[in-house]
């Protein structure tokens, strides 16, 4: 039963916020649903959108190209870039790019 309660809670502070604004079907609940501080995308989240976003446009085969063109990028820059070798990461947001028609969040 403890199980099932968080994970309904857990589900429920998932819920994407505009489902709580002002024209939203959750409106009446936005006082128990806590509004995200960051609105916009983080730098590592865009990363793996970009990835997602290749992986999905030119397909599976493309992936070694994708690692190729980030180890060139890297050795131009001065910092680390987060690297694409969490392949299960990538691919699950490419398949659900492929199976829902949903955008990345960029």
């Amino acid at each position: 039963m403890a199980l099932v309660a968080v994970l309904l809670a857990g589900s429920y502070l998932r819920l994407p916020a505009h489902l709580f604004n002002e024209h939203g079907s959750l409106h009446r609940l936005v006082v128990l649903h806590p509004q995200p501080m960051n609105q916009h995308v983080g730098f590592d989240e865009h990363l793996y959108a970009e990835y997602a976003t290749k992986l999905n446009r030119f397909g599976l085969l493309f992936y070694p190209e994708i690692v190729q063109r980030y180890r060139e990028r890297q050795q131009l820059l001065t910092g680390s870039v987060l690297p694409p070798v969490r392949f299960l990461y990538i691919f699950a947001g490419a398949s659900w790019h492929s199976l829902f028609r949903s955008e990345p969040l960029l």
